[in-house]
């Protein structure tokens, strides 16, 4: 039963890691083009239309890999508990 556990562990350490990995490079992603789209307002040229739409498409591209981050993590959360539930 302890090879089955730590099986377990072993996996949901890894797939908890790519999700954390996942929302934190989502998150630096989000933020990064926030910041460019501010700039590109900012000098309100023309030209800086076509950055300005890439990195808005670039900002939902990190907006949905953070989420998808964070759904890893909840998921390894309620296998965790149900394996902790489970073996309790």
């Amino acid at each position: 039963m302890s090879n089955v556990l730590s099986v377990n562990q072993n996996g949901l350490a890894g797939a908890m890691q790519s999700g954390m990995e996942a929302y934190r490079n989502g998150s630096k992603q989000v933020t990064q083009e926030s910041i460019d789209i501010a700039n590109g307002n900012r000098q309100g040229s023309l030209a800086n239309q076509s950055d300005i739409n890439q990195s808005s498409v670039a900002l939902i591209t990190g907006e949905l890999q953070a989420e998808v981050g964070a759904n890893v993590i909840s998921r390894v959360d309620d296998m965790i508990g149900t394996i902790i539930d489970t073996y309790a």
